[in-house]
């Protein structure tokens, strides 16, 4: 009798693998849309470019936050219902611990009210409960400082996901259901033939396939670029750190605390993955690259945390154990930290919106003006000219929320750049020229908990198939008109439209400029 296994040597060695629909990133998005795949009867091949398991992208490590309270698009509160389920059956048919209920202190300050009731409208929504608490009880009970005009509640609905035995437990049940997964097969190019059959090719060789599904992480911004789609994408590099307990048998709770530095976030996991420390982090990095395991110094990210954890976490010891790097891929918008400019050649800037300057595309305005955090675009403030030599915007640079703070001497100027996105939301697609090239990209902080729901919106994508959920402002026409497409073969300007009807029977505009 012929196996799978059989097949799948006998093929590699001929140098050329063929299937209905290949998957290209075996990290928890491309896993799941794999096993969706496989289950819906397609002949399916999953890559990746290591060996399995790795440490090289953003799927690594031990847990993941999962959590009904939703601070994103709304259109998110449904899949992430629908993920926590699919999360519990995946733990069912593996027989395995995958998932362990947590809940999480979600922490705002007075002026965020909106933020919070959208949080516990989502919760609420979905038939969990809320638990709201007094700032004063989290300090007593948990030796934390939250400061006394915070809103509070616990997400009853929370839990940590085991995610490397989570990600095994989808690729066991994928190669059940008769999926074929080949690892260390790094991919070149993916184009599509004349005829329509699609092809990834690698040092290794050739698959053909009737559709792709591609799922790089954080390679996503390149893949895609050769492909001619330009996405407003950032690979950071983020450090994960664990802090002592200072205080022996002082219990932890998982939080996520939006209040305290308005537009920058921090999380934290209650004690479990190492006795006696906790994993507690900031949502950001430095700019760096997976390909490059040296790049992107993150000593500013390090420090930040530290000043955050002596001042708000005094129950634990502000110094750090760094288990590892891990890569997010952003959608680039308002994560920013700093970098500095030697020569700041102009003016001073003055506390004034309306002295927003500009500095090679970016627009610039003094960052201690207590209303910019509520600014959303450049657009909303007046431009003036700022004289920068050419050379100051080169070196590395820091990405934290709300725009980049460039110093001089003793001077904070924010700047924010004009091409960013208005959301800061993932990116679930097709190509708009290749119909049977999909893919999911820009899900870091948010990717893990949803990875079921993804899967599946992708393999419905390949399928035909309208979507379960309103994945319309997921879209990548939301970036056009100023990503444009371009490609390798001479073709006149051309305006295209590709509509996807959801399960409420609406269509969307794919509208962008496809270039020569």
């Amino acid at each position: 009798m012929r196996t799978v296994a059989y097949d799948l040597w006998k093929q590699m060695s001929s140098g050329v693998l063929r299937c209905d629909v290949v998957v290209v990133g075996a990290g928890v998005i491309g896993s799941c849309a794999a096993l969706h795949l496989a289950r819906a009867g397609q002949e399916t091949i999953l890559l990746d470019q290591f060996p399995v398991p790795h440490k090289r992208g953003s799927s690594h490590g031990l847990t993941r936050l999962t959590r009904q309270a939703n601070i994103g698009n709304t259109a998110l509160t449904s899949i992430m219902a629908d993920a926590n389920t699919q999360w519990r059956s995946i733990q069912a048919q593996a027989r395995q611990n995958l998932l362990r209920v947590s809940p999480v202190l979600m922490l705002v300050n007075k002026s965020q009210q909106s933020l919070m009731d959208n949080m516990v409208k989502s919760v609420k929504d979905q038939g969990f409960s809320v638990q709201w608490v007094d700032p004063a009880v989290i300090n007593a009970k948990y030796k934390m400082n939250v400061p006394s005009s915070s809103l509070a509640f616990f997400d009853q609905s929370a839990g940590l996901l085991m995610a490397d035995k989570c990600i095994a437990a989808v690729q066991q049940l994928y190669i059940g259901a008769g999926g074929r997964m080949v690892d260390e097969w790094p991919v070149d190019e993916v184009k599509v033939e004349p005829d329509g059959v699609a092809v990834v090719k690698g040092p290794r060789g050739l698959v053909r396939a009737s559709s792709v599904v591609l799922c790089p992480g954080p390679w996503a911004g390149n893949m895609l670029a050769k492909l001619g789609l330009q996405l407003p994408l950032r690979v950071l590099r983020v450090p994960v750190m664990y802090w002592p307990i200072k205080y022996k048998g002082t219990p932890t709770t998982s939080f996520m605390d939006l209040g305290t530095q308005p537009g920058h976030m921090f999380g934290a996991f209650a004690e479990m993955e190492y006795p006696g420390m906790v994993k507690l982090q900031y949502h950001g990095g430095v700019d760096g690259g997976p390909d490059n395991t040296d790049q992107g110094d993150t000593q500013s990210v390090l420090e930040r945390t530290k000043a955050y954890v002596k001042n708000h976490v005094p129950g634990l010891i502000p110094e750090p154990f760094v288990d590892h790097h891990c890569y997010y891929t952003v959608r680039h918008m308002h994560n920013c930290l700093t970098r500095r400019i030697p020569d700041l050649a102009s003016p001073s800037c003055e506390s004034s919106l309306c002295m927003g300057r500009t500095l090679h595309g970016h627009t610039l305005w003094p960052s201690n003006v207590p209303s910019l955090r509520t600014l959303r675009s450049p657009k909303e403030i007046k431009l003036h000219h700022l004289s920068i030599p050419k050379g100051a915007l080169e070196g590395p640079w820091v990405w934290f929320n709300n725009g980049l703070e460039v110093h001089k001497n003793n001077t904070s100027i924010l700047v924010l750049d004009e091409s960013c996105t208005p959301d800061e939301e993932f990116v679930l697609d097709r190509h708009p020229r290749h119909r049977n090239i999909v893919f999911a990209c820009g899900l870091s902080g948010t990717g893990f908990k949803i990875a079921p729901v993804v899967g599946e919106e992708l393999c419905r994508l390949v399928m035909g198939l309208p979507p379960l959920h309103d994945i319309h402002p997921f879209s990548a026409a939301r970036f056009a008109p100023k990503p444009t497409l371009t490609s390798k073969i001479a073709t006149p300007v051309t305006t295209f439209a590709t509509p996807v009807t959801t399960k409420r029977s609406q269509d969307r505009v794919f509208d962008s400029v496809l270039k020569s």
